[in-house]
């Protein structure tokens, strides 16, 4: 598995694009894949499109690389703030991926459920743009130990319901999104955060191999054995 880090977006979110040795367990899309490879482009998977498509854009196509997979750690704005662009560039053909607790904040809610969270959050504003890019609906439901694009989803609840990580055992490699921080977890003060289950989440990722490297949904990079 091959990827690198943008920072992009209005928070300074991570955003990572994946080029794993396989895309999936179950072959799913692969007729996309396949039309990729055609256009001499490689498979890839973009974890989190935060804001500043231009600058994801770029990155996919210096590496010649087809965003077959958008997975989202979990359904915040400020985390899939450039979704709807980067899905209708390459022409809708991109798999999105999402937990079935958060999927409310993908496709015909959205905007709801986004206005809510930020309300609450005083960025209410921040969320506005998705009243002229809605956001798609999710092609794939996440849940725990799917597997996609080399990476295993572990359900982390507690920052949002539908928290989750994404995790290569085999490269001791963990996307860990706003559940796991450098010195510091995710906040749980928004709706549907929950403290007792982000707690739990957090103990559960702090019994991963201590040598797992760990790359937040915000600030540098980290490892199991340094957030123990």
């Amino acid at each position: 598995m091959r990827f690198s880090s943008l920072v992009v977006g209005e928070l300074e979110t991570n955003c990572y694009i994946i080029t794993p040795d396989k895309m999936s367990a179950e072959g799913a899309a692969e007729d996309v894949s396949t039309a990729a490879e055609k256009d001499g482009l490689t498979a890839a998977a973009v974890i989190d499109p935060a804001g500043d498509v231009e600058v994801i854009i770029a990155a996919l196509e210096r590496g010649h690389l087809f965003p077959r997979y958008i997975l989202l750690t979990h359904g915040h704005y400020d985390h899939c703030a450039a979704l709807s662009e980067l899905y209708r560039h390459y022409g809708g053909k991109p798999q999105v991926a999402v937990t079935e607790a958060d999927k409310h904040y993908l496709g015909a809610d959205a905007y709801k459920a986004h206005y809510e969270c930020f309300r609450a959050a005083g960025y209410a504003q921040f969320v506005d743009t998705i009243k002229i890019n809605p956001l798609p609906e999710p092609a794939l439901i996440l849940h725990e130990g799917d597997e996609v694009a080399g990476l295993k989803c572990l359900l982390t609840p507690g920052h949002t319901e539908g928290s989750c990580v994404f995790y290569s055992e085999r490269e001791k490699t963990l996307f860990s999104g706003d559940t796991l921080f450098c010195s510091g977890y995710g906040r749980t003060d928004l709706p549907g955060g929950d403290e007792r289950k982000l707690y739990a989440s957090l103990k559960r990722l702090l019994a991963l191999p201590g040598e797992t490297r760990v790359f937040p949904g915000h600030g540098g990079m980290t490892s199991i054995q340094d957030e123990r």
